[in-house]
């Protein structure tokens, strides 16, 4: 209930995560080498001009260590120190110039894709569950995904939820509510579709459709 229901095309290959997956463990291996020295000559880091970042990003890091809840992406705060620590391994050639502007260019390329995907689908989930709502159906009756029982119930249903014991569940407060009704990315078994919204990803091309549905009656 988290993501929307059913089935979504992914915009990326499959190749793409494996070859991350291949890249990942050596490029930590080499952070963690790099952070590893900074740590153990913490006196002369601190002396030199990156000592702020380090020691900005180690405490922020501390905090996102004690909170309840520790997120992948929360990591991101150490990707500047991290490229700080790359770059003063040397002088950057001309090639290396290029090579980095290719990657950059690369990166900046994937992320409009994904992003106007995600935006045109998004888009059409709103779409739909207004027109279910136009229809008479209350919000809270419907599973339109995270942003959209966020929206219209966390405020309500998450001290119900602490209230029942469930603070421990850090999703418990979307599943409070009966939802009968659905927006999904396909049709589902046990459900009715009662219409379709399309979406169109601005980069690509594609076409896609936000399902809207409602529980079938036994």
């Amino acid at each position: 209930m988290v993501g929307l229901n059913g089935h979504k095309t992914p915009v990326t290959p499959d190749w793409v995560w494996t070859l991350m997956m291949v890249v990942a463990p050596l490029a930590g291996a080499a952070q963690g080498a790099l952070w590893t020295e900074a740590v153990l000559d913490w006196r002369r880091e601190s002396a030199r001009p990156g000592a702020a970042l380090l020691w900005a990003s180690f405490g922020v890091l501390g905090l996102n260590v004690i909170a309840p809840y520790l997120l992948d992406r929360y990591l991101l705060i150490l990707l500047p120190a991290s490229l700080y620590l790359v770059l003063r391994l040397g002088d950057i050639k001309p090639t290396g110039w290029w090579i980095g502007l290719g990657v950059c260019a690369a990166m900046l390329t994937y992320s409009l894709v994904e992003m106007g995907d995600h935006l045109a689908w998004n888009t059409a989930r709103w779409a739909a569950g207004e027109r279910l709502v136009a229809q008479g159906v209350p919000p809270e009756a419907i599973d339109g995904g995270f942003e959209w029982i966020g929206w219209y119930e966390f405020e309500t249903a998450l001290p119900r939820a602490i209230a029942s014991g469930l603070k421990d569940d850090i999703y418990a407060w979307m599943t409070l509510t009966p939802k009968p009704y659905k927006l999904s990315f396909e049709p589902l078994p046990g459900y009715m579709t009662l219409g379709q919204v399309p979406y169109r990803s601005p980069l690509i091309g594609r076409t896609g459709y936000i399902y809207m549905l409602k529980q079938a009656t036994p």
